[in-house]
């Protein structure tokens, strides 16, 4: 049984007897009550994540299961210390399913001049070796458990981790499709030379505030079966004389329409809920 929501869009809208409504049909499409909700996306389970990262100095080995960003993305080497001995970055990536505690923020503090890590964070000031860095900035971690009630993709792990280097003359460097800039930059040694960076790219949010959902189609009302009078007025009767030359027309052209939308029926109203995939529980649910 239709819900009448449709119905009465249509008679408000056409309430106005002076404008046309060319509109084919309307639609209510959302989640409907009682049904079993179903991601829009596939599993996330096996989606990779970063589920540890180290730091590698001259002549250690890398851990088994890591790997080494030894380049940045334009070629060059990716050390993170240019002003001692070459220290890389090393980063394991695990199935999110397997990753109990990923890391979901990175940030650099100034170790010159002792700058605590943020709230939350911890630093990384030893090699995979044992041995302190020398690094003017230290690259911290976070493996901070999102809010559930968050809905924002910020809450989401990191997925992958990249050095950069910006072009000579350049502020900034160029970054890779879907990956964020960590504030700040490596120290450029004292021989000078551009300095490199740190960036990093999340993994798509998993959370069920996070998450797109199915949606049905609750309602909808073809032309064909659209009211021709507002809800709240019955149609005004008609003398009871021959019909006119172009009330004659006016009926070829409804049976033609009529025709035509039956036609058209079978084909929108599949297709439109998988067209509008923003359906998201709301906040605090």
């Amino acid at each position: 049984q239709r819900s009448l929501s449709c119905e009465n869009a249509w008679a408000e809208i056409s309430r106005n007897e002076e404008v046309e409504t060319v509109a084919e049909a309307f639609a209510v499409v959302g989640i409907a009550r009682a049904t079993t909700l179903q991601p829009l996306l596939a599993s996330c389970s096996d989606e990779p994540v970063l589920a540890d990262l180290c730091l590698v100095g001259k002549g250690e080995s890398v851990p088994k299961g890591f790997e080494l960003l030894a380049q940045t993305a334009d070629g060059l080497r990716a050390s993170v210390n240019q002003s001692g001995n070459s220290v890389f970055v090393a980063v394991q990536t695990l199935p999110r399913r397997q990753s109990m505690q990923p890391i979901t923020a990175v940030a650099l503090v100034d170790n010159d001049r002792s700058e605590a890590p943020p709230a939350g964070f911890v630093a990384i000031d030893r090699t995979v070796g044992g041995e302190r860095v020398a690094m003017s900035k230290l690259l911290c971690v976070s493996r901070r458990v999102p809010d559930s009630r968050d809905t924002s993709a910020s809450a989401s792990p990191l997925q992958s981790f990249a050095v950069l280097r910006a072009d000579k003359g350049a502020k900034a460097p160029s970054l890779p499709s879907g990956y964020e800039l960590v504030s700040g930059t490596l120290s450029p040694g004292p021989l000078g030379g551009q300095p490199r960076y740190l960036a990093f790219r999340r993994a798509a949010p998993c959370g069920l505030l996070q998450s797109s959902f199915k949606a049905s189609l609750l309602d909808s009302l073809e032309r064909s079966d659209r009211p021709h009078h507002s809800a709240s007025s019955p149609p005004p009767s008609q003398p009871d004389t021959p019909p006119s030359r172009a009330a004659a027309g006016r009926a070829r052209r409804s049976s033609r329409e009529a025709y035509t939308n039956a036609r058209y029926e079978t084909s929108w109203s599949s297709a439109l809920p998988s067209a509008l995939p923003h359906f998201r529980m709301p906040q605090g649910a």
